[in-house]
């Protein structure tokens, strides 16, 4: 079975511990693109990817808040209208990218779904789905998948 990404993606993997044994899992940057792609294949099938996404983006943040700041600075506003959320997703976007560069296969399929549910906030079932699990409304929804688009695209050769 080939699926779109893995083998990309499994070559930067994180090891976890479970008692006593290594295992080697996808790092979150490659689990964003694996979710992607899976859901772009089959979004009547894939309830969860997009959720998980938007569980990573809450969080991203916090957890790499040290190299957001040391690295990534530039994603800070200048006025007093800090989002944590829409800088996460800039920043997880450009690492994100270096799949994008790996293979053009994955660099069409993530653009295309992303653009796709950018271009039209009405019908983006990307944004609607945040939307569900969220209290946001559909334009922050977008502007937060717009950033992650960008961040996409700053990083891309």
């Amino acid at each position: 079975m080939h699926v779109l990404g893995f083998s990309e993606v499994l070559q930067e993997t994180e090891i976890i511990e479970i008692e006593e044994k290594s295992l080697q899992i996808p790092s979150l940057l490659g689990m964003v693109i694996l979710k992607l792609i899976a859901w772009s294949d089959r979004p009547e099938d894939r309830d969860n990817d997009l959720y998980d996404i938007l569980k990573i983006i809450e969080h991203y943040f916090d957890y790499n808040f040290d190299e957001i700041v040391e690295h990534h600075n530039d994603t800070f506003p200048e006025e007093d209208d800090l989002d944590q959320h829409k800088i996460a997703a800039r920043v997880l976007g450009r690492k994100a990218s270096q799949f994008l560069n790996i293979s053009e296969a994955i660099k069409e399929r993530i653009l295309n779904t992303i653009n796709d549910n950018v271009d039209n906030t009405k019908n983006s079932a990307i944004a609607k789905d945040w939307v569900k699990n969220k209290d946001w409304d559909l334009e922050y929804t977008t502007q937060i998948l717009k950033e992650f688009k960008y961040g996409l695209l700053d990083k891309l050769e």
